[in-house]
C-alpha cells in the first residue's frame, strides 16, 4: 500500500477511472468524513488529488489535510487564478 504522505511521482494531470477503495484505505479516513463519503475521500488521498468538489462541505469534516474540499464555484474561481498566472 502506497502512503499518500510520502513523496511519490507527481500527481498525473486530468480525469481518470480508478479502483474502489479497499478497506484498508477505508480504515484511514474513517473519521474525516460522513460514512456515506469515506470512499470518495479515501480515493482522493490515495491517489493524491489536491482538491476534491463537492455541494456538501460538512459531509468532509474534519477532513484530511492533505485534501481541500471545495464547492463548485470556489473550484472554477481558484482554476481560474491558476490559469491567469500562466
Amino acid at each position: 500500500m502506497v502512503d499518500p504522505l510520502r513523496p511519490r511521482d507527481p500527481p498525473r494531470p486530468g480525469l481518470f477511472i480508478v479502483a474502489d477503495p479497499d478497506h484498508t484505505w477505508l480504515a484511514r479516513v474513517a473519521d474525516l468524513a460522513d460514512p456515506k463519503d469515506l470512499p470518495l475521500l479515501a480515493v482522493a488521498l490515495r491517489e493524491r488529488c489536491p482538491w476534491l468538489v463537492s455541494f456538501n462541505l460538512r459531509d468532509y469534516q474534519p477532513g484530511h489535510p492533505a485534501i481541500t474540499v471545495l464547492r463548485p464555484g470556489d473550484f472554477v474561481t481558484l482554476i481560474r487564478r491558476q490559469f491567469t498566472q500562466l
